[in-house]
């Protein structure tokens, strides 16, 4: 896992970018399809037959990642801009482009992590760095989170800034991370992980890293840790009922109980991706990764405890639940090429095997 899962989540924003260009999509497709990326170009498709609906292709102007409104029917971006963040919010009704800006806070690259559940603030994370004069090195500059509000065009500071650490005559080195960013779905609270590590040179006597996951009050008011996650982690997931989080790490998929405020549950012990909750909540999907990195799908049924690998569909990753439904939409095979729809007790069918990447209905999150 990288952060935020880079290569995936790059392409699902491409993806996405090309729905953009299409006026003619209506509600009741993007609710009801789920959109996937071909070889050349995405198209909706059809999850019970698997029919196939093309989409123009899109040339996105940037790779920044996208997060969907909870209606399924925009996109909502983040980028810098002449030493200021700004936001694109990309109708797919009707293709049309709305920039919103500018908000005063400045560095070489703004992400969008999460949107309020209302669609009307998007908290972003942006980072500074640059190369040390007459060298190709690379250095740090400070980290911040803010929360900016798209009515009224404000910036609220959450998180820093924080300066960078030096590293004796070679730069700067950025010794804070921050990922993941999740509101609760009534949007009193936001979930994140906070990762603190010395990078590139060695750390003061007495300093602990660690990797924490975090919870926070909009305003960035309150923060607290709720587990020490042990191990790093691009993305998290909420159970419907707010109750817990679900993190796939290095060393394991882990589950937290906010309400109770308990230790983490271990699932497992090795690296694990694609953590996700079905809508009914009962249902955990997620990926532990082998040696080289590849793992076959598992469902956790959290009510009876038990838990079903899905060994027929080969490696698996790029996991989307049905927003409705226990039916998860999968990419497996050798090359990730083969898209199946699973249900919760692991009978999988294939859709197809030329299109893939899935990403099914309007849910919140990208």
């Amino acid at each position: 896992m990288g952060v935020r899962g880079t290569g995936l989540v790059a392409t699902l924003a491409a993806i996405w970018f090309a729905l953009a260009a299409v006026p003619s999509v209506q509600a009741a497709s993007v609710s009801n399809s789920i959109l996937v990326g071909g070889y050349a170009r995405p198209v909706l498709m059809d999850p019970s037959t698997g029919k196939v609906r093309k989409l123009p292709a899109f040339n996105a102007a940037r790779e920044e990642t996208a997060l969907r409104t909870t209606d399924g029917r925009a996109l909502i971006t983040a980028y810098q801009r002449a030493g200021a963040a700004w936001v694109e919010r990309y109708s797919l009704m009707d293709g049309n482009v709305t920039a919103i800006g500018p908000f005063a806070v400045s560095g070489s690259e703004s992400l969008p992590w999460a949107l309020s559940p209302d669609g009307r603030e998007v908290v972003t994370v942006t980072r500074t760095s640059s190369t040390v004069p007459g060298t190709n090195i690379g250095s740090d500059g400070p980290i911040r989170v803010d929360r900016l509000d798209l009515d009224a065009l404000t910036a609220m500071p959450l998180i820093g800034p924080i300066p960078a650490q030096p590293r004796g005559g070679q730069g700067d080195t950025q010794t804070e991370w921050f990922a993941a960013f999740s509101f609760w779905p009534d949007g009193r609270q936001l979930a994140y992980i906070h990762r603190h590590q010395w990078m590139l040179t060695g750390a003061p006597a007495g300093d602990v890293p660690f990797r924490r996951l975090m919870l926070m009050a909009p305003d960035g008011s309150g923060a607290r840790s709720v587990a020490d996650l042990a191990g790093d982690a691009s993305d998290i997931a909420w159970s419907p009922d707010s109750r817990r989080i679900a993190a796939g790490t290095t060393n394991g998929l882990r589950i937290v109980d906010v309400a109770a405020s308990t230790p983490p549950v271990n699932v497992t012990s090795g690296p694990t991706d694609g953590a996700s909750f079905s809508s009914s909540g009962r249902f955990l999907a997620y990926v532990p990764l082998n040696a080289t990195g590849r793992g076959k799908l598992r469902i956790l049924d959290l009510k009876t405890r038990t838990t079903i690998t899905v060994a027929k569909l080969g490696f698996a990753g790029a996991l989307s639940w049905a927003p409705k439904q226990d039916v998860i939409a999968v990419c497996a095979g050798k090359r990730y090429n083969t898209l199946y729809r699973v249900s919760g007790n692991g009978t999988a069918k294939e859709l197809s095997s030329k299109y893939c990447r899935p990403v099914w209905g309007p849910t919140p999150g990208p």
